[in-house]
């Protein structure tokens, strides 16, 4: 991979499935991160559908923390951002994935983002409480 080109921003949907398709098919973490940031440089909106499917097909903590800050820059899409970061809440996600799910809810700002905040306050662990109540007083 490293000798690709670097990323073209406004890149198609489907160069930027080739690029998907290259992350689901190596394993190599230093691959997949700098597949991760040639999908976070194309400036498609398809972008943070294409993140979320890597998140949701992930396994490596790491990675799936990289996968939220990608999509956490990404701008104008909090319909779709919201929803990749509810998928990081997952009880049975990691506590670090979850505390990253929590960070870019709190930056989006919208009301659902904020009431699926709220929703955390019955959580069954008491630093994901802590974690999203101090998202919704900043």
């Amino acid at each position: 991979m490293g000798g690709d080109a670097p990323p073209e921003p406004g890149q198609s949907t489907a160069q930027l499935v080739s690029l998907e398709q290259h992350y689901l098919a190596f394993a190599d973490p230093e691959t997949r991160v700098e597949l991760i940031g040639r999908v976070t440089a194309a400036e498609n909106p398809v972008s943070v559908e294409i993140l979320g499917r890597l998140f949701q097909n992930e396994r490596d903590p790491d990675l799936k923390l990289a996968l939220l800050a990608a999509v956490m820059v990404q701008e104008e899409q909090p319909e779709e951002q919201l929803a990749v970061f509810a998928s990081g809440l997952w009880p049975l996600q990691p506590q670090s994935v979850r505390f990253m799910a929590i960070e870019g809810l709190a930056a989006l700002r919208t009301p659902a983002a904020m009431q699926t905040l709220r929703g955390l306050r019955f959580d069954a662990d008491q630093e994901i409480r802590t974690a999203a109540a101090e998202a919704l007083e900043r």
